[in-house]
């Protein structure tokens, strides 16, 4: 099987976001490549696993740096 697909999410603390973080996390063959949140949110820096309510950390945390999350997503 080929490589996962990256995915970027924004709104990530958000309810859309949070659950399309959960079915990435919960799907084979997508990876989650970073969440995307608004300057000044008070999410900024949260890991993305904390944010989705998964009970774990996904080592991944929200930033607005939209550059970092683009490059880093299919």
């Amino acid at each position: 099987m080929g490589q996962d697909i990256k995915i970027a999410v924004t709104g990530a603390g958000g309810r859309m976001g949070a659950t399309l973080i959960r079915l990435i996390a919960e799907t084979g063959g997508l990876a989650l490549a970073g969440g995307l949140e608004a300057d000044g949110s008070p999410n900024l820096g949260a890991d993305l696993g904390r944010l989705a309510g998964l009970g774990e950390e996904l080592g991944l945390k929200a930033t607005a740096d939209a550059l970092t999350i683009i490059k880093d997503a299919d």
